[in-house]
């Protein structure tokens, strides 16, 4: 915005000088409001629950600027534009609500505008990774970790309107969507299988596949890799009455999404039974479905029954037998 400022000094009736002076407004930096759409490693580990975005994490943005955009202008229309943030971290600003510029501040240009779009978070292990503005697509390869203790929640925001210093008050908001499917499994028991008698020693998901290339545009999954177990819970975990969350790592059964067509998925559940005279152990197979959605929170109750033993007694009936001689004394 262009201010004028006017100086008149007048000495009796002559004028002495005037001056115009032509300023823009200071530097105004680049900041971020971001919030987690509905259903990272370093900063945050595991599925992020809600709608706040965690104040420890931090994102990639990618902004392009056109000197020839108002305020308001469709990503679709940034073709050529220049990359002005190359997926540089935004991280949260100390004494303040906003994300800002982890190595350095970035400051909006004078004139023109911007689109961004962002990734979640700064260091996810994602792979050749791309991102089209004006398709609105973010590209990557992303292979799961081995254990639930490394999973991070993959999260990414599609291109905004286009932004500049005038409208992003306080800082530009984006909202970050969920790339992967999260699964949670609760267990409980009756009056029987509670209380030590039923004791829970490993939960596996059966058959997973672990790689996949992603297409945002489309919230698009292409799976890869050999199918892997995922191991979810191992230990002892005596069953109560009421549902509770069976897990070594908490939120930390994220999964990319993925359908299978021929059949269904499984998990393994492995338990101590000590109902009877000697301790017995067991295993059953738990019936997921075919899959999970992309963005969606799986939950999978499980309940453990008793069934006493009884039984049922007949008896079989005297054969009569007449005896064939008779004896007369």
């Amino acid at each position: 915005m262009k201010k004028f400022f006017f100086s008149i000094l007048a000495v009796g009736a002559i004028v002495a000088c005037t001056k115009s002076e032509v300023k823009y407004e200071g530097e105004s930096e680049i900041a971020f409001r971001p919030v987690a759409s509905v259903a990272t490693k370093a900063n945050v580990m595991h599925a992020i629950d809600g709608t706040d975005y965690p104040a420890a994490e931090t994102f990639k943005v990618y902004a392009y600027w056109k000197s020839d955009k108002v305020a308001g202008t469709d990503h679709s229309e940034f073709a050529d534009a220049a990359k002005y943030i190359d997926g540089k971290e935004f991280a949260k600003s100390v004494d303040g609500t906003l994300w800002r510029g982890a190595k350095k501040p970035y400051y909006w240009p004078k004139t023109g505008s911007m689109v961004f779009a962002c990734l979640s978070p700064a260091d996810a292990p994602v792979t050749n990774i791309t991102h089209n503005v004006v398709n609105d697509q973010f590209a990557f390869g992303y292979a799961s970790p081995a254990t639930t203790a490394e999973t991070i929640d993959l999260m990414w925001t599609d291109a905004t309107v286009s932004y500049n210093e005038k409208t992003a008050v306080p800082g530009v908001p984006v909202t970050f969507k969920h790339a992967l499917s999260w699964i949670t499994f609760k267990v409980k028991g009756d009056e029987v299988t509670s209380g030590g008698n039923f004791v829970i020693n490993n939960l596996t998901i059966n058959e997973v596949r672990p790689l996949g290339s992603f297409l945002s545009a489309g919230r698009e999954w292409q799976i890869t890799g050999f199918p892997v177990d995922v191991t979810v819970f191992d230990g002892e975990k005596n069953l109560t009455t009421e549902p509770v969350v069976i897990e070594n790592v908490d939120r930390g059964t994220l999964v990319i999404p993925q359908v299978n067509d021929t059949k269904n998925y499984k998990a393994t559940i492995k338990f101590t039974n000590n109902l009877g005279d000697e301790v017995i152990k067991e295993v059953v197979t738990v019936d997921l479905g075919n899959g999970w959605e992309i963005g969606k929170h799986y939950t999978y109750y499980i309940t453990f029954t008793a069934k006493e033993i009884l039984i049922e007694p007949h008896m079989e009936d005297w054969v009569e037998v007449d005896a064939a001689d008779q004896f007369i004394f």
